[in-house]
């Protein structure tokens, strides 16, 4: 395993993302936080990782590359149908439900249902 280092803290550009700010309320901020951390690292290169809420690590020999990234564009650029499926994923598991990236189809719905619907109808009391 190749040692990380601390490369810089993103959380701030992360929270003040519009998606967040749009629909913190509709969700349970903590949870749409991680889900938003866990989309950017599926689009962030190997040796790359953002921890916590915003705690970028990367490989020691990327270090100084990563230094340089233009992290704001690469927050921007999360697609938000990404961060619903990990939103999903990590909600559903609070109730004991464990959801794959397979359970998905190629429009973010699960059994036929948009995922937000799907989990609603699934944790009803």
């Amino acid at each position: 395993m190749t040692p990380a280092t601390y490369i810089r803290d993103i959380s701030s550009m992360i929270s003040d993302h519009e998606f967040l700010r749009d629909f913190s309320g509709d969700y349970d901020r903590d949870i749409l936080m991680c889900a938003f951390v866990d989309a950017l690292n599926e689009t962030l290169p190997e040796g790359i990782t953002v921890h916590g809420e915003g705690a970028v690590y990367a490989d020691v020999h990327l270090a100084d590359e990563v230094r340089w990234v233009d992290w704001e564009w690469l927050i921007y650029a999360v697609e938000w149908d990404r961060v619903v499926r990990h939103y999903v994923r990590r909600k559903a598991a609070e109730y004991g439900i464990n959801l794959e990236p397979g359970d998905f189809d190629s429009n973010g719905y699960i059994d036929g249902m948009p995922a937000e619907e799907w989990l609603a109808a699934m944790t009803m009391d």
